[in-house]
C-alpha cells in the first residue's frame, strides 16, 4: 500500500516537502488510524490529510477499489532503518470509509 499525505503545517514549522505532499508506504492500518513509513521527519501532533485506495480482490467493477480520504494527527514518530514510522490517528473519516477499512481487515484475518 502507499498513501499520499498532505501536511497541514502548524505555525512555526517548516517542511522541505514539495507542495507539502509526501508519498509514504503504509505499514499498518486500522479503523482508528494507520502507520506509514517515509523519509520525512514530521513532528508528533502535526495535522495531516491522507488519501489511499483499498482494493477488494473479491469484488467486481466499481466496488473493487475504494478511495479513502482522512484527516489525522501524527501520534508518534519513530525511526526504523533510516525511515520514519509515523503513527497517524484519524480525526476525521466517514463512517462508510471506516466500515470499508473494517471489512478489509476482516477479510485479511486468517
Amino acid at each position: 500500500f502507499s498513501a499520499v499525505c498532505n501536511m497541514q503545517t502548524p505555525s512555526g514549522f517548516r517542511t522541505p516537502v514539495r507542495e507539502n505532499e509526501i508519498i509514504a508506504r503504509m505499514a499498518d492500518l486500522s479503523e482508528g488510524g494507520m502507520a506509514v513509513l517515509t523519509g520525512y521527519d514530521i513532528p508528533s501532533q502535526s495535522n495531516i490529510t491522507s488519501r489511499f485506495t483499498l482494493v477488494n480482490p473479491v469484488a467486481r467493477d466499481a466496488d473493487r477499489y475504494r478511495l479513502i480520504d482522512t484527516e489525522g494527527e501524527i501520534c508518534y514518530n519513530s525511526t526504523e532503518e533510516n525511515l520514519h514510522r509515523l503513527g497517524i490517528c484519524f480525526t476525521r473519516i466517514s463512517e462508510a470509509d471506516r466500515t470499508a477499512i473494517a471489512d478489509f481487515i476482516d477479510r485479511r484475518v486468517i
